[in-house]
Protein backbone atom coordinates (compact mmCIF):
# COMPACT_ATOMS: atom_id res chain seq x y z
CA UNK A 1 0.00 0.00 0.00
CA UNK A 2 2.86 2.52 0.76
CA UNK A 3 5.81 3.77 -2.01
CA UNK A 4 9.37 2.31 -1.63
CA UNK A 5 10.49 5.41 -0.20
CA UNK A 6 7.42 5.52 2.63
CA UNK A 7 8.15 1.74 3.36
CA UNK A 8 11.91 2.28 3.84
CA UNK A 9 10.67 5.55 6.41
CA UNK A 10 8.91 3.00 8.26
CA UNK A 11 11.25 0.19 8.60
CA UNK A 12 13.42 2.87 9.63
CA UNK A 13 11.61 2.85 13.17
CA UNK A 14 12.03 -0.76 13.49
CA UNK A 15 14.49 -2.70 15.93
CA UNK A 16 15.10 -5.32 13.02
CA UNK A 17 14.34 -5.77 9.94
CA UNK A 18 13.73 -9.23 8.48
CA UNK A 19 14.32 -10.12 4.69
CA UNK A 20 15.99 -11.62 1.80
CA UNK A 21 18.06 -9.73 0.08
CA UNK A 22 16.45 -6.78 -1.76
CA UNK A 23 15.71 -3.19 -2.24
CA UNK A 24 14.67 -2.68 1.38
CA UNK A 25 17.65 -4.08 3.18
CA UNK A 26 20.06 -1.71 1.31
CA UNK A 27 17.50 1.15 2.33
CA UNK A 28 17.27 0.24 5.89
CA UNK A 29 21.08 0.06 5.63
CA UNK A 30 21.57 3.46 4.16
CA UNK A 31 18.72 5.54 6.51
CA UNK A 32 18.16 3.53 9.98
CA UNK A 33 20.02 2.67 12.72
CA UNK A 34 18.68 -0.25 12.96
CA UNK A 35 19.65 -4.19 12.26
CA UNK A 36 18.80 -5.85 9.18
CA UNK A 37 18.68 -9.86 9.47
CA UNK A 38 19.25 -10.61 5.78
CA UNK A 39 19.10 -14.17 4.44
CA UNK A 40 20.48 -15.13 1.54
CA UNK A 41 19.68 -18.37 -0.83
CA UNK A 42 21.44 -19.04 -4.08
CA UNK A 43 19.96 -16.32 -6.60
CA UNK A 44 22.71 -13.98 -4.93
CA UNK A 45 26.16 -13.78 -3.93
CA UNK A 46 26.53 -12.86 -0.33
CA UNK A 47 30.03 -11.41 -1.20
CA UNK A 48 28.54 -9.09 -3.29
CA UNK A 49 25.40 -7.44 -1.67
CA UNK A 50 26.13 -8.49 2.03
CA UNK A 51 26.75 -5.67 4.33
CA UNK A 52 28.90 -6.42 7.41
CA UNK A 53 26.69 -4.60 10.33
CA UNK A 54 23.88 -6.49 9.24
CA UNK A 55 23.48 -10.34 10.58
CA UNK A 56 23.60 -12.29 7.44
CA UNK A 57 22.12 -15.69 7.31
CA UNK A 58 23.33 -17.99 4.27
CA UNK A 59 21.00 -20.49 3.14
CA UNK A 60 22.19 -21.29 -0.37
CA UNK A 61 23.94 -25.03 -0.94
CA UNK A 62 24.71 -22.89 -4.41
CA UNK A 63 25.21 -19.80 -6.51
CA UNK A 64 25.14 -17.28 -7.01
CA UNK A 65 22.11 -18.80 -9.83
CA UNK A 66 20.22 -15.17 -10.66
CA UNK A 67 17.87 -16.65 -12.06
CA UNK A 68 14.22 -15.37 -13.56
CA UNK A 69 12.75 -18.54 -12.83
CA UNK A 70 12.02 -20.60 -10.10
CA UNK A 71 15.24 -22.39 -9.71
CA UNK A 72 14.98 -25.76 -8.13
CA UNK A 73 18.33 -25.63 -6.19
CA UNK A 74 17.54 -22.39 -4.48
CA UNK A 75 13.78 -24.43 -4.16
CA UNK A 76 15.51 -27.04 -2.00
CA UNK A 77 17.62 -24.90 0.38
CA UNK A 78 14.64 -23.18 1.25
CA UNK A 79 12.42 -26.13 1.82
CA UNK A 80 15.20 -27.97 3.46
CA UNK A 81 16.06 -24.93 5.67
CA UNK A 82 15.37 -24.89 9.60
CA UNK A 83 13.50 -21.55 9.90
CA UNK A 84 14.08 -22.12 13.50
CA UNK A 85 17.63 -20.72 13.22
CA UNK A 86 16.38 -17.61 11.80
CA UNK A 87 13.78 -17.46 14.87
CA UNK A 88 16.58 -17.98 17.19
CA UNK A 89 18.71 -15.03 15.90
CA UNK A 90 15.88 -12.61 15.79
CA UNK A 91 14.98 -13.45 19.69
CA UNK A 92 18.51 -13.01 20.52
CA UNK A 93 18.27 -9.80 18.85
CA UNK A 94 15.52 -8.56 20.33
CA UNK A 95 16.46 -9.89 24.10
CA UNK A 96 13.36 -12.28 24.12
Amino acid sequence: KFSFKKTARLIGFSNLFMSSEGGLVHANTCFSTGKSLVVFTGYQSEKMVAYPQNINVNISSHGPCGMKIECLECKKDMDSHDWKEIVKIAEKELCL
